[in-house]
């Protein structure tokens, strides 16, 4: 009786061991492509939706993304997104609060119109640029750890340019294309063209990636069309809200239109609700970011359970091919 619990031990001994060995060799399950579309200011929601993915085994292989979409995509290709660091130290990183100022002074406002008329925006984005560089560390691309893609707008050319890892291009030049708001920030000259926010060219490249390797999770942020705050009467514009309120009725419009888009087969769209936040609201504070970063973090958490089911259902039709 000995010698036969013996074998019978030994033999769960070998199944189990070997069932370990077969499970760490298959795929997880948990590997995904990431796109994100254009946000605004509001993209701090990305950085809490990604942090949720990352602490609940989710391995993002390929992330795109458009305007603030990109500039997150790219944090996160960096490591500077991780599911370590505190969300304050990741969003001091990639929110810059310079280039951006409301002044309401004579001089001020003289001063920009004079940058519109000669330069094409009110203010030129190279403190931004700069602010950048300093978080990418003076990187290339090609320094980004994922295969990444951003999108800009060549109003010139009139078509949109796709910036992968191959480009010899800083990561802080391209995000400075991508996030150009055009009025707001001067465009930027580059192979020939003009580029301007991605935004404008498609706000939501789902179809990113094409191979069908793994499932795709595309992320959207929806929101009533909220007022910056520093627009307070209809009567008392001046030309910078001006200028602030057509922007934020044309991308409104756009995504509203990209909400109706149907994801291609593979993809599966998540829309966060980033409540009573503008599209385009430079006077967003700290404490505002992180109620953004911990709405995007809570609604992502809900939808685990259903993107789980969406993963088994996309790797299950796979193996029956």
């Amino acid at each position: 009786m000995k010698k036969i619990l013996f074998f019978i031990l030994l033999a769960m001994i070998i199944l189990m061991s070997r069932e370990e060995v077969f499970s760490s060799s298959q795929p997880q399950g948990k590997e995904i492509d990431l796109v994100l579309s254009g946000s605004g200011t509001r993209h701090p929601a990305y950085v809490g939706a990604i942090r949720a993915l990352l602490e609940n085994g989710y391995q993002i292989k390929r992330v795109a993304g458009v305007s603030g979409g990109g500039l997150v995509a790219c944090s996160l290709s960096y490591g500077i997104i991780n599911a370590q660091d505190p969300p304050e130290t990741i969003l001091k990183r990639i929110t810059s609060k310079i280039d951006r100022k409301e002044k309401q002074g004579f001089i001020e406002r003289w001063k920009r119109r004079y940058n519109l008329i000669k330069h094409l925006g009110f203010y030129s984005g190279d403190e931004f640029e700069a602010f950048l560089d300093s978080s990418f560390e003076g990187k290339m691309m090609s320094d980004l750890k994922m295969p990444t893609k951003v999108y800009g707008t060549d109003i010139w050319n009139q078509k949109v340019i796709v910036f992968t890892n191959s480009d010899h291009l800083k990561i802080s030049r391209v995000l400075r294309m991508t996030t150009s708001v055009p009025i707001l920030f001067t465009p930027v000259k580059y192979n020939g063209g003009l580029i301007v926010d991605g935004g404008i060219g498609g706000s939501f490249p789902i179809d990113a990636f094409k191979d069908g390797v793994r499932p795709i999770i595309g992320i959207q942020l929806k929101a009533p069309n909220i007022l910056p705050k520093s627009v307070t009467s209809p009567e008392e514009l001046s030309l910078f809200q001006y200028v602030k309120l057509i922007l934020l009725t044309l991308f409104t419009a756009l995504e509203n239109e990209h909400m109706k888009q149907v994801p291609p087969p593979g993809a599966k769209v998540i829309a966060l609700d980033t409540g009573n936040f503008s599209r385009i609201d430079p006077d967003i504070n700290d404490k505002e970011r992180i109620d953004l970063y911990q709405s995007g973090y809570l609604q992502m958490k809900e939808k685990l359970r259903e993107i789980d089911a969406y993963l088994k259902d996309f790797y299950s039709r796979r193996e029956k091919k």
